[in-house]
């Protein structure tokens, strides 16, 4: 095989790649049904964006805590998730008692 077939596939895998990491946008409306913005979730960040496809502003979760800015960069706030307890599991007898 020649050289350029191996770049062919190269270039196809990296398109291919490029096209998965895209999110699909989320679309949101206004109680009359009309579109008021778009979000897009792509790797732990979300780009949320007004009606006519302006960036407003993002929110990034790391572990646990998520860091909201706007549309400049510049940090609005945080949120930092509960650390839910591990439930307990109670251990069920082999055998039932009869009563």
């Amino acid at each position: 095989m020649s050289k350029q077939i191996y770049w062919v596939v190269g270039a196809w895998l990296l398109l291919a790649f490029i096209l998965m990491a895209n999110g699909q946008p989320t679309n949101f409306y206004n109680q009359y049904g009309q579109p008021i913005g778009t979000a897009t979730n792509i790797g732990g960040t979300t780009f949320y964006n007004n009606q006519y496809g302006q960036p407003v502003g993002t929110a990034t979760n790391i572990g646990g805590t998520t860091f909201y800015n706007n549309q400049y960069g510049q940090p609005v706030g945080t949120a930092i998730q509960p650390i839910q307890p591990t439930p307990v599991i109670q251990p069920q007898p082999i055998f039932k008692e009869k009563k």
